[in-house]
């Protein structure tokens, strides 16, 4: 079966393999029953979870694990209901468990997986569609985080990055409203969407050094995020500290994930470098950012500012030939 971009292993699969799975002694298919069965059945990822009765309400709790290697990916914030309405419960399960494969399954980031459960699939793909708007600059970028939000209204992840995004492109006054209903759902906020409030609020302020104390705690709960490493960078340029900038920037591969959509590695590594006095470094960064992201002005900018203090008129006069010549 197929949930979205997901495929399923259907019922009558999964009750057929666990009988064959359950004549295998454990020698050879190890004691963990469920993951014997994934593996049988040729999944990648297992739901799997327990249930409890508390009076006359009944819990489920779930758990999203890699078959490969048993890593647990990710636990789905308990679910409850009324045993008089088992089909309301279940149908909730059901959608809950769903966008949570869908948010573990997703390689566009490592962050994502920092952040609350969605509450749908919708919720999380028009949430998604915000997240990658935020980095290209798409236009739409607010209506999809409004969608998301609207579809489940305890669902605080939007409201989050709504107010990152909205402070970056100075629109106050939806920065503050985000930020009102995002502080609303405090109670749901992860560790690291409480640090991304605390950096929106602080760099909103102009407070320099707790815009990069709040970096510093998002990039610490995200290992491995090849786009967090951007903001602590960013920071660290704001308060000049350009080799910490650049320490950051080890962490990142600008060809995986968001960076394939935005110019921020190379922004970053080039601001850095002309920090340093580094223009050779600086118009090197500025020339591979701009192979990619050729309308990019800020990039071309310090090609230029690089090139001259080079002495490299040449390549002034080269580059603003291309820019006459490009139609865009």
């Amino acid at each position: 079966a197929r949930s979205g971009t997901i495929n399923v292993v259907d019922a009558r699969t999964v009750a057929i393999t666990s009988e064959v799975v359950s004549r295998i002694p454990w020698p050879w298919r190890g004691r963990d029953r469920g993951t014997a069965l994934a593996q049988e059945t040729g999944a990648g990822i297992l739901i799997s979870g327990r249930f409890y009765r508390d009076a006359d309400t009944l819990r489920f709790q779930a758990n999203v694990t890699d078959v490969k290697d048993g890593k647990l990916l990710r636990s789905l914030s308990p679910v409850s209901g009324l045993i008089s309405s088992p089909t309301t419960v279940l149908e909730n399960l059901s959608r809950r468990i769903v966008a949570l494969v869908a948010q573990s399954s997703d390689t566009t980031s490592v962050a994502l997986s920092a952040l609350s459960d969605a509450p749908t699939l919708e919720a999380y793909t028009e949430f998604s569609r915000g997240l990658e708007g935020t980095f290209t600059h798409a236009a739409d970028v607010y209506s999809h985080f409004l969608r998301a939000a609207s579809l489940d209204t305890t669902y605080v992840t939007p409201w989050v990055l709504l107010a990152v995004t909205a402070e970056d492109r100075g629109d106050k006054a939806v920065m503050d409203s985000a930020l009102r209903r995002a502080h609303g759902l405090a109670e749901r906020m992860t560790p690291v969407e409480r640090a991304l409030i605390e950096y929106t609020e602080a760099k909103a302020k102009g407070d320099v050094e707790g815009t990069l104390r709040a970096a510093q705690s998002v990039f610490q709960l995200t290992p491995g995020s090849s786009e967090t490493p951007l903001m602590l960078a960013t920071a660290s340029l704001a308060d000049h500290r350009p080799q910490a900038a650049l320490v950051a920037l080890r962490a990142v591969d600008p060809d995986r994930g968001l960076n394939l959509a935005a110019a921020f590695f190379w922004k970053n590594r080039t601001v850095a470098s002309y920090q340093l006095a580094d223009y050779r470094g600086a118009a090197d960064a500025c020339s591979r950012g701009l192979k990619r992201f050729p309308n990019d002005y800020f990039l071309a900018y310090f090609c230029v500012s690089s090139f001259v203090r080079l002495g490299q008129t040449d390549r002034v006069t080269a580059l603003l030939a291309e820019d006459e010549s490009d139609p865009a």
